[in-house]
């Protein structure tokens, strides 16, 4: 029987209507031969599957507007090397195996715990997205964990130096070091502040916002997690310290006034206030590379954070209690700090204790 010659349009394309995997799909060519040939390999590409990367790129696109600005960066560079690594394999042939490899993969060139963490959540999400679209039957993450053995970095307390300091800001001082140390709020909520959020009659403080940098301006989000948003105590030096710099009103931005500080100002007024108080120091290499004098600051941003979480344990706060004023999204987060404290603290017991022995057998 002779084969049934293809529609041939007005325009002179020839087409042909074919139902794959449930769904209509149209192939027009120049020739019938072009028109058999793109159905070929459009089959092949539906047994095949989309390639990870491909995958990807459509969760990315999808999801990119629905990520906190601040992690959009963290999960870009988890995709990048996925990307590298699984590149055009087909998404479902990717298995639990590989994905362990992979993980293995960047244990061995030193990434560190919460890098490698933080990409096996990338590839649940991208794998997710697969299953979503039934382009695989199950979750090739399911059962894999991150290796054991990597790297954790602990946050070293500040030092005394910088409290010291902070507690001896003055009125024409940059006050955020102080009130990240005495509210525990992250660097970007503590920028959020504004004159309504403080309740001097309840004696307390509403977290309820971030700054969040585009480029270099400012930009108002949520808090970092839903448990971000909380009250926390107005303590008395900081109390101080605010009425040193007369009333805010209810729409002024405690740090910048009528807006956030920039991003730039930030960096600058950070430097200037650890320069100022003996808590940064020339560094030699950059300074080298950049052909300018570059500083380095002795503490961070995030470390006062950690201050903060010091003042509860030394305070008696049991660790529920710390949990909703740091704003944890959940309990082992404080514990990990808390147990920190303790560990850094017996550190330091059995250096004072080994050091009075050493001294009395002299």
């Amino acid at each position: 029987m002779a084969r049934r010659k293809m529609y041939q349009r007005a325009d002179g394309l020839y087409e042909k209507k074919i139902t794959i995997s449930g769904k209509r799909h149209v192939f027009r060519a120049a020739s019938e031969r072009e028109v058999m040939q793109k159905i070929a390999a459009f089959q092949e590409r539906e047994e095949r599957g989309p390639s990870f990367e491909e995958e990807a790129v459509a969760w990315w696109v999808e999801c990119e507007q629905k990520i906190r600005y601040g992690t959009v960066h963290g999960y870009q560079a988890a995709m990048r090397r996925a990307v590298e690594y699984f590149g055009q394999d087909a998404v479902r042939s990717v298995e639990a195996a590989d994905i362990h490899a992979f993980l293995l993969y960047l244990a061995k060139r030193g990434y560190a715990h919460k890098t490698v963490k933080n990409q096996l959540t990338v590839l649940r999400q991208i794998f997710l997205h697969a299953l979503m679209a039934r382009h695989i039957r199950s979750l090739p993450t399911d059962g894999v964990s991150v290796p054991a053995g990597l790297s954790h970095h602990s946050r070293q307390l500040a030092p005394d130096a910088a409290i010291e300091a902070i507690k001896a800001t003055g009125p024409e001082d940059f006050l955020l070091p102080a009130l990240i140390l005495y509210t525990g709020a992250r660097c970007g909520e503590a920028l959020a502040l504004q004159g309504g959020d403080i309740d001097f009659h309840a004696s307390r403080i509403s977290i309820n916002k971030a700054v969040v940098y585009h480029s270099n301006q400012p930009v108002i989000s949520p808090t970092k997690t839903q448990k971000g948003e909380r009250t926390v105590p107005l303590l008395r030096p900081l109390v101080k310290l605010l009425a040193q710099r007369g009333p805010h009103r209810p729409e002024e931005y405690i740090i910048g006034g009528a807006a956030p500080i920039t991003k730039s100002a930030l960096y600058r007024r950070w430097e200037s206030f650890c320069r100022a108080h003996g808590l940064a120091h020339v560094d030699e290499e950059r300074t080298r590379r950049a052909g300018r004098t570059v500083w380095a600051c002795e503490i961070d941003r995030h470390t006062l954070r950690h201050e903060y979480a010091t003042i509860l344990y030394d305070a008696g706060i049991d660790k529920m209690s710390a949990m909703e004023f740091m704003g944890h999204a959940d309990l082992a987060t404080t514990e990990k700090i808390y147990t920190h404290i303790r560990q850094s603290r017996l550190a330091g017991a059995a250096a004072q204790l080994d050091a009075f022995l050493t001294e009395k057998a002299q």
